[in-house]
């Protein structure tokens, strides 16, 4: 899919099993909630189990090219902003694709699945291991091990959240100056939806703060009987997407990826809120 060592047998296509089941059953209005003592957070192993697995198949090994990490990366490195920072749907790789935010102060991680959220903490509190891809991606940046603690301490506020709806009233209201999302919007289950998505990301960006993402195509072969998950995509769509909601495309590209059997290319975005106006 991206980064790290590829096993399609042992990590199937997300959202599905318990995941998938989650996903269905969740509120933002009900299951909403900050995390603040993951001790007492009640984890189903069968969601620590999946998220295991997904980050030792993908964020462990060594990186491979071609599968459009490079160009996540090189967009954070460009185009992220000072100040604070929240990253939509973060899984447990929210730090691998941070590590070149090197002016980003503050972060908060928020994911549908507490479990996920869990497995990020845990290697943001290990200062002693870094995955052999993440080293590639400090090696490549010029980023040093202060800078690596620096990006591990910033990361700091856990918010278990759907993403993919509305955002909930419990979230504090404040705004963000960069707001990411890598390859969660795209299981957006329309179009519309996925335009939807943007409008959100809008009302929670401060006024010339900035959004970057991305999102993976499937392959047709892959797609199953009514779903449309991540067909819709294309880089015009995007951009329109970011137009819609009023953000400031500054850029959109589509670019295909290598020997990937369940996606085909990926759409890459950075989108701005015009900074507002002084009289």
């Amino acid at each position: 899919m991206n980064s790290s060592t590829i096993d399609q047998q042992a990590v199937e296509l997300p959202p599905t099993g318990v995941i998938k089941d989650l996903a269905m059953s969740f509120s933002n209005e009900r299951d909403a909630r900050c995390l603040t003592d993951f001790k007492q957070e009640v984890l189903q192993d069968g969601a620590l189990s999946y998220f295991r697995r997904y980050r030792q198949s993908y964020f462990s090994g060594p990186f491979i090219a071609g599968q459009g990490a490079e160009l996540i990366l090189q967009a954070i490195n460009d185009w992220h902003v000072s100040g604070t920072a929240i990253d939509l749907g973060a899984g447990t790789s929210s730090l691998f694709w941070y590590l070149p935010a090197t002016r980003i102060s503050k972060m908060w991680c928020s994911d549908i699945s507490p479990e996920a959220l869990f497995l990020l903490k845990e290697l943001v509190d290990d200062h002693e291991t870094l995955p052999e891809c993440y080293r590639w991606v400090a090696q490549t940046f010029n980023i040093t091990v202060a800078d690596v603690l620096m990006r591990k301490a910033s990361i700091n506020s856990f918010f278990v959240f759907d993403c993919l709806t509305e955002w909930p009233r419990a979230m504090p209201e404040e705004t963000f100056d960069l707001v990411t999302a890598f390859g969660c919007l795209g299981i957006s289950r329309s179009e519309q939806a996925y335009a939807n998505c943007f409008k959100q990301i809008a009302k929670r960006l401060s006024f010339g703060g900035r959004t970057i993402g991305a999102d993976w195509i499937k392959r047709d072969s892959i797609v199953g009987a009514g779903d449309d998950n991540g067909t819709y995509l294309n880089a015009c769509q995007v951009s329109q997407a970011l137009l819609d909601a009023g953000l400031s495309p500054l850029l959109c590209l589509e670019s295909e990826i290598a020997d990937d059997p369940l996606y085909h290319s990926i759409v890459v975005w950075v989108g701005e809120k015009p900074a507002q106006l002084t009289m």
